[in-house]
């Protein structure tokens, strides 16, 4: 774990700790009103989520004491251990007054508590600066490696670990005491130190998936939910998840107005028997409308500036890849930000849910929902003068009409999304990592050949799905249907832009020209029912800039879909985009570490030798199996058309009609 990541995703618990060490310094002396300004709403989150606090602590300064145990309990999850990966940090004071018996004495005693925080001379933020360190170092998860990985001696490095086995290093003074930590040493520390002091504001966090669910980002969407009081607004191509369903319901009961985009519920409309996934998101009282393209956005935003503009800097937004299914959980590779606070990409969203709603077309239930409209209207000026990230929408491809209760009609020649990532990638002077469920945009597969030829020494690299895929030989029939289109399409500009803009499959292209490129392959033959995806959209840049959200790299996704995505740049969420890089080098050698790759051509040469000894004695041909959905692996065009075809030779029966048509019930190939 690097000092970036540890201040991105433990950014509350590190602000938590420089609050610890003031302590003393705060008193309690006149009331303070019961809402609290940012710089207390930020410290006091920082202080009941260091999980050094506890219930004792709390009300020791005067919260209520069912209050103080309802609110720790509610901290370390269902472990009831601080500092654990099933905690809930609050990300607002609202969420904390909200907690059951935390009421106006409570409130007052918290913010009391926390006020002197927020008029500390600037001579003191070394006391944050200190305190963030040792916190740092006193955790049992942060090794050797780690220190070693900011610039601290191997031997250094050891001895402070060793130390802290049976001692807490509380100060400067124990730390310089301890062997081989010399002046050099010390001055590296200091420059951790500084970066790991972080002040409160917009935080941000990402879940990687696949993973446990508890630690998946549905156990963050319940909790999520949960802490809502006011107004959550979804935006969602597909959900199945009960947990959720249920926290929808109960945030319902609890007076908070939920309105839902869904993508199944244009399906569901025609259903009229029976039960839907919209009905029964209707009868928990959840408002859900649809629209007249692919709704694939994967956001949700809350307690959002819906109808206060001032929420913006004080609600949370999740968007990403990932969709509300356990799939999306536990199988597929997938990627879900948790933002709080950040108020340009908080106002980009709403202004998007907005356009959405005011777009889309009721589904009608048996339960009648009462329709919420729009609040506050968001401009694009208000998000131009707001601090925080940048976000783009295909909805700007689009004209919007209220034809039939609302209608998003394409404008011929707009590619909002795209023209952002080819300008992207046009940019790059180190680096540019990609991993994308598709490559199927020209302008996107173009840009990244036109960046290899004239600067071949931009480290570029691709990762895509397996069923990206494309052979030689089949990549050659697709350029030839492209050929006879254009052919077709004469002087017509029109037709000639509509064959560009066919779903045309690039990898080859790709990996032909050089760049470095390789497929997630799980499965000779793709299959939705057993696919262990690889569903990330995201592109990094110069380990400087991060692109990700709903946006496949797809002519479709650009023209037929409402998509989303967020630029996140290291100067702004340093973690994050260490985060996004180290998930994408873990990818790029999937399977590696097992020898995946060469035990399977092993198998299959084996099997292949003994079927030619066997035809060349003129013996009986051997019998056997092998899998042909096996755990995924990163390997290259080259590597993918050898096994496939190793796997052919071995076991024709692969590519017979009952294979073919029924993949499901073949996992395995049996010669």
């Amino acid at each position: 774990m690097t000092v970036n990541r540890l201040a991105l995703i433990l950014a509350s618990a590190t602000v938590a700790a420089c609050t610890n060490e003031r302590a003393a310094q705060f008193g309690r002396d006149a009331a303070l009103e019961r809402t609290a300004t940012a710089c207390e709403d930020g410290w006091a989150v920082a202080y009941v989520n260091n999980p050094t606090t506890s219930a004792t602590e709390l009300k020791s300064i005067g919260v209520n004491s069912t209050g103080a145990n309802n609110l720790i309990t509610l901290r370390d999850g269902a472990d009831r251990l601080p500092g654990t990966t099933d905690d809930f940090l609050f990300t607002s004071f609202a969420q904390i007054d909200a907690v059951s018996y935390i009421g106006d004495s409570s409130v007052d005693a918290l913010l009391n508590h926390v006020a002197p925080a927020c008029a500390v001379e600037e001579t003191e933020e070394e006391i944050c600066d200190d305190s963030a360190l040792f916190a740092w170092l006193n955790d049992p998860v942060v090794t050797a490696a780690d220190l070693q990985a900011q610039g601290i001696s191997s031997r250094a490095a050891t001895n402070v670990i060793t130390y802290r086995a049976t001692n807490s290093i509380d100060d400067w003074a124990e730390l310089d005491g301890i062997s081989y930590v010399g002046e050099a040493t010390m001055a590296t520390f200091g420059e951790i130190a500084d970066a790991l002091c972080v002040e409160p504001g917009a935080t941000a966090n990402v879940v990687f998936s696949p993973t446990s669910y508890d630690q998946s980002h549905l156990s963050e969407v319940v909790r999520q939910i949960n802490a809502a009081q006011h107004s959550i607004d979804i935006a969602m191509y597909s959900y199945n998840d009960a947990g959720i369903g249920t926290a929808l319901q109960n945030a319902v009961d609890r007076g908070v107005t939920v309105r839902m985009v869904f993508e199944t519920a244009a399906t569901d409309r025609s259903v009229t028997t029976g039960s839907t996934k919209s009905s029964r998101l209707e009868d928990a009282g959840v408002d859900v409308r649809w629209v007249n393209k692919t709704m694939h956005h994967k956001f949700a935003i809350f307690d959002g500036p819906r109808t206060d503009l001032a929420a913006a800097k004080t609600g949370t937004l999740m968007s990403g890849s990932g969709n509300w299914s356990n799939s999306a959980a536990v199988k597929y590779d997938e990627n879900t930000v948790i933002l709080h606070g950040d108020e340009k990409l908080m106002l980009h969203f709403q202004q998007e849910f907005n356009t959405l709603w005011s777009t889309s077309r009721d589904y009608v239930s048996t339960n009648t929902i009462p329709y919420v409209a729009n609040g506050v209207a968001i401009t694009d000026d208000m998000i131009a003068a707001a601090d925080g990230t940048e976000a783009v929408f295909t909805s700007d491809n689009f004209n919007k009409t209220t034809t039939n209760g609302g209608s998003f009609v394409k404008v011929r020649g707009r590619y909002t999304v795209g023209d952002a990532l080819v300008k992207l990638i046009q940019d790059a002077d180190t680096s540019i990592y990609i991993a994308s469920g598709h490559l199927r945009s020209r302008p996107i597969a173009d840009a990244l050949i036109a960046k290899h030829q004239t600067n071949p020494e931009v480290d570029i690299k691709v990762y895509l799905d397996g069923q990206e895929y494309i052979s030689e030989g089949t990549n050659y029939y697709q350029v030839v249907e492209l050929e006879e289109c254009l052919a077709a399409a004469g002087t017509s500009a029109t037709k000639i832009q509509d064959c560009n803009d066919y779903g045309f499959m690039y990898a080859w292209d790709v990996h032909d020209a050089g760049v470095p490129l390789k497929f997630d392959y799980y499965a000779f033959r793709w299959d939705a029912t057993y696919a262990e995806q690889m569903h990330h959209k995201y592109m990094i840049v110069d380990s400087e800039i991060v692109a990700t959200g709903s946006y496949n790299l797809s002519i479709n996704a650009e023209l037929t879909s409402l998509e989303n995505v967020m630029f996140f740049t290291a100067d702004r969420y340093p973690g994050l985009v260490d985060a996004y890089t180290a998930n994408f080098e873990k990818l790029w050698v999937t399977g590696d570490s097992t020898n995946a790759y060469d035990l399977m051509v092993d198998k299959l040469e084996g099997y292949e030798a003994m079927i030619a000894a066997a035809k060349a004695a003129n013996e009986p041909a051997p019998h056997g199996s092998f899998d042909i959905v096996f755990p995924p692996m990163a390997v290259t065009q080259p590597e993918v058309y050898y096994l496939k075809n190793l796997m052919i030779d071995v076991c024709p029966a692969i590519n017979s009609t009952a294979y073919k048509n029924n993949p499901t019930a073949y996992r395995t190939c049996t010669f």
